[in-house]
């Protein structure tokens, strides 16, 4: 099954189970999504060394567009990370503030 179908599927099941919180659901989701980033980034890295292989019909071929595609893969990682750590951040506030509100 590709990665892409794995990881609609997993989102799918995440939205369907009634049982998680909105903030469950968020990072769960987030995750799901840096995961499919992760083997995207593993897959395009072999690919990438591939093409540097001297004995490889494709040497050389393409290298460029990898590198960039590559770079594009990592900076997505990087913000859905960042964008997670962020929402954490804020659920945490929004969980203490209402703490403070109850007293």
């Amino acid at each position: 099954m590709p990665a892409a179908a794995t990881t609609a599927q997993k989102i799918r099941e995440i939205l369907a189970d009634p049982t998680l919180s909105l903030e469950d659901r968020v990072s769960m989701l987030l995750s799901t999504m840096v995961d499919g980033l992760d083997k995207q980034i593993d897959d395009k890295a072999s690919a990438l060394a591939a093409s540097q292989d001297p004995s490889s019909p494709k040497n050389g071929a393409d290298t460029q567009l990898l590198q960039t595609q590559l770079q594009s893969l990592m900076q997505k990682r990087s913000q859905m990370i960042a964008l997670e750590s962020n929402l954490m951040g804020m659920f945490q506030q929004t969980a203490m503030q209402v703490i403070q509100n109850i007293r």
